[in-house]
């Protein structure tokens, strides 16, 4: 994961960063019960959904991600008529490279004096955002959760492109939803037609375009979401979550493709903050401040 997501929308949404929070939460309770080699007896039976867990922090990262950073663009192509292509790509460099170099110099000393293994093999792909490709020797665990990060360095080298060379497609939102649904059926056929790679990179890309998706939206859809009836939330997270505790990993891996998007979209962008015991997580100030600081 990334702080790539702290890109600041028009109008911010609180509410979003406390979503952040608990999307480090899940991610960092599957690192420590599912790939640390902590042994906790009682959890063993739940160690494939909460695997789950920790990859839909990643995907609700990957959601507000495309949700924010796309509002950016289209704020900025709103306000001065162009997007400086330039800048959006140096202020990417600025916040991302400078603390992961950082980071993987302190791996590369700590295996100089024998401490950690990783190669110089494995640093250079992840400082190069290719540590989601299938290399053999891939990243090693000390940058292996670099992946996600590959994942949206990737998207942003390309998409900033496609508001400016396809504009009927990506400054229409409906368009913009077919491409999403044909990459879904797309990602889906690839799978089951045994290229998982391909299938569960194109995935990936779906999360991060819904989030763009709905940056696109008119106000009046957005005021809609935002005021969606609490039965209506609450069933999107029951959903979501007895998809994850319940379904067999087959059908889950197809179930993630199609619906997840949508319920993870909502469930973010649903969050019924005008009611209080609601808005006692999600205006907490101190979580807020977390999730801004975690990301």
């Amino acid at each position: 994961m990334s702080n790539s997501n702290n890109e600041v929308a028009p109008a911010r949404i609180d509410y979003i960063d406390v979503w952040r929070f608990v999307a480090v939460v899940l991610v960092i309770q599957s690192h420590v019960l599912v790939y640390s080699g902590l042994k906790v007896s009682v959890l063993k039976p739940y160690l494939n959904q909460l695997d789950r867990l920790g990859e839909l922090g990643v995907l609700i990262f990957f959601v507000i991600s495309g949700f924010v950073i796309c509002s950016g663009l289209v704020a900025e192509k709103n306000r001065t008529g162009v997007i400086c292509l330039p800048a959006f790509y140096v202020r990417r460099f600025y916040r991302i490279i400078p603390p992961l170099w950082l980071y993987l110099c302190s791996l590369l000393l700590l295996a100089a004096v024998d401490v950690i293994e990783i190669s110089p093999l494995q640093v250079l792909t992840s400082a190069t955002f290719l540590c989601n490709m299938p290399f053999p020797e891939g990243c090693s665990w000390f940058a292996g959760h670099t992946w996600s990060l590959a994942y949206e360095e990737q998207f942003y080298l390309v998409f900033p492109l496609l508001i400016l060379f396809a504009p009927l497609i990506i400054n229409n939102s409906s368009r913009f939803g077919i491409l999403i649904g044909c990459l879904g059926i797309g990602s889906t056929l690839l799978s089951q037609a045994g290229h998982p790679f391909v299938g569960e990179y194109l995935m990936y890309f779906i999360f991060l375009l819904t989030g763009c998706c709905c940056a696109l939206l008119s106000d009046d859809i957005m005021s809609r979401i935002r005021q969606m009836p609490i039965t209506a939330w609450l069933g999107c997270v029951v959903l979501l979550f007895i998809c994850i505790a319940y379904l067999p990993v087959g059908i889950e891996k197809t179930v993630k493709v199609i619906c997840y998007p949508v319920l993870i979209l909502l469930m973010v962008l649903g969050t019924p903050t005008q009611l209080k015991a609601i808005a006692i997580i999600f205006k907490n100030r101190q979580l807020v401040y977390l999730g801004v600081c975690l990301t």
